[in-house]
């Protein structure tokens, strides 16, 4: 499920919802749904000076947090420019994606369809070999390290207690 360039991060996951609960039949209910369900992350409209939609990487930890669903990322269909693809993977990597969503042809610039944003076999082996060296480095960094609860949920931290009174010496 990818989302929509307009989307929210809840809106995006309000839709996976939809999806996974079959809420779709003429009863708004089916009792179906789909349980094969998984997040694509591609961009937002916004300043497309540097991108075509604009991909915060910051996703991909919030959606894995508020969600059991698996976060792939599409880097080409953000950048919209096929030299940054694979800087923008490993970088999606590094932010916790769990897989990519990458147009790949033998040769990109005769491609009929997405030739502008679609990298060579030489990159996606760069992508691959650096990218599996990010992914197993992660696996060494504490999951419960990213975010509190109290930032996502909304809930207060506790109040810090009161430092002991200086003792002052004359």
């Amino acid at each position: 499920y990818k989302n929509g360039l307009g989307m929210t991060a809840e809106e995006f996951l309000q839709g996976a919802e939809y999806l996974l609960t079959g809420a779709w039949g003429p009863d708004n209910h089916d009792g179906g749904g789909n349980p094969n369900v998984m997040l694509c992350v591609r961009g937002v409209s916004g300043d497309a000076t540097v991108s075509r939609f604009p991909l915060d990487a910051a996703w991909i930890p919030y959606l894995k947090r508020k969600s059991h669903l698996p976060v792939i990322a599409d880097p080409g269909h953000s950048t919209g420019k096929w030299w940054l693809v694979v800087d923008q993977s490993l970088a999606l990597i590094a932010a916790g994606a769990q897989g990519l969503e990458i147009e790949i042809h033998p040769d990109p610039k005769a491609a009929e369809s997405d030739g502008k944003q679609a990298i060579g076999l030489e990159q996606l082996l760069t992508i691959s070999r650096l990218g599996r060296e990010i992914f197993e480095a992660r696996k060494s960094i504490p999951t419960d390290h990213r975010m509190t609860p109290h930032y996502v949920d909304g809930i207060a931290p506790a109040p810090k207690a009161a430092a002991p009174a200086a003792q002052q010496t004359i």
